[in-house]
């Protein structure tokens, strides 16, 4: 498995905590593969959504593509918090 990103621990101050708490992640793999599985099926959905032509019949097809920007980002965003799990 790889490292495990700061953002799970920085809230946290002794590095016994910070231990447990990457001990408690790292037996959960099984959650954070149903949640990776979940996230790639998002990011595939908007895909599949984006190449649609008939978003080009709406004055507001701009802000519809920012909106899938906006979630894919954010879906990769939580993709690459569950890596450690992956090894990735």
């Amino acid at each position: 498995m790889s490292n495990l990103p700061l953002m799970w621990t920085k809230h946290l101050k002794s590095d016994k905590e910070k231990r447990e708490f990457e001990l408690l992640l790292r037996n959960n793999t099984q959650l954070f593969k149903v949640l990776r599985r979940h996230f790639w099926d998002e990011v595939d959905e908007l895909t599949r959504d984006e190449s649609s032509v008939d978003d080009f019949d709406s004055a507001a097809w701009a802000f519809k593509q920012a909106y899938r920007n906006g979630r894919r980002a954010a879906f990769f965003d939580l993709i690459k918090l569950t890596n450690f799990i992956e090894g990735n």
